[in-house]
């Protein structure tokens, strides 16, 4: 496909490869639909670099020990979507991704985390025109992988008896906050 003239006036075209010929219109539609919307096609941006520039840009706006935190799930993406570009990244890759988590054994709330670090990454991405879409908005949540464990409260009862029994020192005062 011809997309434009070079500096010296040559024509410049853009070649599309494919397994198959839909694969092949596929992408070339993909390609025409991101030259109409405005997305910055030029170079490729790859996923860990896109996200140590969100995370740079966004470590202000979270305390030091939320950033702790957000350095160990982010590292863990970007070994997930180690050099892949920001524009092939879909929503049945992010899927699989977070299934692939719960199949390592995660937890439900870091499975939670990561979904949600995805869905701000590729939001500064698409605010930004580096994607069309946030690929995030459009995967399928997962569902809790059990059921929610019991959690115990004291009864009134309990509550009464424990603020009779409890010292009037430090540790009595703290307990009854």
């Amino acid at each position: 496909m011809m997309d434009g003239y070079q500096k010296d006036g040559s024509p410049r075209f853009k070649t599309f490869y494919g397994k198959t010929q839909k694969e092949v219109k596929l992408k070339l539609k993909e390609y025409q639909d991101a030259l109409i919307s405005g997305v910055q096609l030029d170079t490729i941006l790859y996923f860990e670099d896109w996200a140590d520039t969100w995370f740079e840009g966004h470590r202000d706006n979270i305390a030091p020990t939320t950033q702790e935190s957000y350095k160990y799930c982010l590292k863990m993406l970007k070994e997930g979507f180690y050099h892949r570009p920001l524009t092939v990244i879909r929503p049945i890759n992010i899927e699989n991704f977070l299934k692939g988590m719960r199949r390592d054994g995660r937890s439900d709330s870091y499975i939670s985390k990561a979904r949600g670090m995805l869905y701000q990454i590729f939001q500064k991405a698409e605010a930004n025109d580096l994607v069309r879409r946030n690929p995030v908005r459009l995967a399928e949540k997962m569902r809790a992988s059990g059921t929610a464990k019991r959690k115990e409260a004291f009864t009134t009862a309990e509550v009464a008896h424990l603020m009779k029994v409890l010292p009037d020192d430090r540790m009595g005062l703290s307990i009854r906050l």
